[in-house]
């Protein structure tokens, strides 16, 4: 397992040195940066955010970029032919998006550990505003078992890290370290209040 971060991790400084000038688009309006584990009532909240109507949606543009680090062979099969092949064309697009209109990215925590650990351009955006949701971690174990009891034997010895809770709070320690404005965290729980 500890062999298998370390080689995503790798393979992540590569693809951020292919980004490694800054990208010089200024976002003009607001981005909204919502990370969360599975499970956690996020895409309930994505909607919820959609249905205003003032907000460029973006859901989990990075998973694909995350998935071809892990499993290139298999992802190119499934994946649509205009998804973001990496990091750099994710963050690339959603500073494009942000000069029309606000955008609202909704990402896994585990999708994104490896981009926002080692390019912290985002979260030093002003513009950018960094929003954890988490979740009973009871509850979203449950959930992610349930929904994914089919492939659980494949997954089974990864469904801690699948969990996200690790990069979750990987990724809450940089925004708080790098970001601009002091991330918020939200209570999925409270969501359903």
């Amino acid at each position: 397992m500890k062999y298998l971060l370390t080689a995503l991790s790798v393979l992540a400084s590569a693809q951020m040195m292919q980004c490694s000038q800054k990208q010089e688009i200024p976002s003009a309006h607001k981005i909204v940066y919502f990370v969360s584990p599975p499970r956690s009532l996020s895409t309930a909240f994505l909607r919820m955010i959609q249905a205003r109507g003032d907000f460029f949606i973006m859901h989990e543009p990075s998973m694909v970029s995350c998935n071809l680090l892990s499993h290139s062979t298999t992802v190119q099969s499934w994946c649509r032919p205009e998804a973001l092949q990496s990091f750099c064309e994710v963050k690339k697009t959603i500073l494009q998006h942000a000069q029309r209109q606000n955008v609202f990215v909704k990402e896994m925590a585990l999708a994104v550990r490896a981009f926002q650990l080692e390019d912290f351009e985002l979260m030093q955006n002003p513009n950018v505003q960094f929003v954890f949701l988490v979740r009973n971690p009871h509850h979203a174990a449950l959930s992610l078992y349930k929904k994914s009891m089919k492939t659980f034997d494949i997954m089974g010895p990864r469904f801690s890290e699948i969990l996200g809770y690790k990069a979750l709070y990987e990724v809450f320690m940089a925004a708080k370290k790098h970001a601009t404005w002091k991330p918020y965290i939200m209570s999925a729980e409270d969501l359903c209040a």
